[in-house]
């Protein structure tokens, strides 16, 4: 019924209210029915730390960079407008960037993941359906807020799903409602809705 509902989250998604300009809002409940969760997000472990700072010691002496029609990947050096430096570096050098919340819920305790940038979203699932996965690395998490909250998701689609049919040939349609261009993610406390992460995914 709703083709941009995030199928990951279709079984904890509750009162869903979808807009004629390709949102969708909902509320978060737990499949034993809580309705409350302790929010964490990631944090950096010591590899993306220590990977982080060789990259950016790295792009110093550097002010470019492009991919070539094979995929291979370079950093350039240019004065006004002419190469003068170049050299080839390796993916797995390049450091991911990525965001994961995780809520908890305060009833039964189970966990669910309703964001991870490695997972979802468009430019995600462009990595899945191109066979450019993230390696997964050991996720650590901190306690994003003190207080159990009920939560929000709104998500924006701007795409249509033939459109994103005609750009992916083997695209289903749990693929698309994955696929979203954007995600809000809000508490609510005394009928006030906050919003405490947004994310544009492409």
């Amino acid at each position: 019924m709703y083709e941009i509902l995030p199928q990951y989250l279709s079984s904890i998604a509750t009162k869903i209210t979808e807009t004629k300009n390709k949102k969708i809002l909902f509320n978060i409940n737990c499949i034993c029915g809580g309705q409350n969760f302790f929010i964490f997000k990631n944090c950096e472990t010591a590899e993306e730390i220590t990977k982080k700072k060789n990259w950016e010691n790295l792009i110093k002496g550097y002010n470019g960079g492009y991919s070539d029609d094979k995929g291979n990947l370079y950093l350039t050096k240019k004065i006004f407008g002419i190469k003068i430096k170049q050299i080839k570096i390796n993916r797995s050098d390049v450091p991911q960037y990525n965001t994961i919340i995780k809520v908890k819920c305060s009833k039964c305790g189970k966990e669910y993941i309703i964001y991870d940038s490695r997972e979802n979203g468009y430019d995600a699932m462009v990595d899945s359906l191109e066979n450019n996965k993230i390696t997964d690395l050991p996720v650590q998490y901190i306690k994003f807020l003190d207080k159990e909250q009920s939560i929000k998701i709104k998500i924006t689609n701007d795409l249509a799903y033939q459109e994103f049919v005609d750009e992916f040939q083997n695209a289903s349609l749990q693929d698309f409602s994955n696929a979203f261009s954007e995600i809000s993610i809000y508490i609510t406390n005394n009928n006030k809705r906050k919003c405490i992460f947004t994310a544009e995914t492409r």
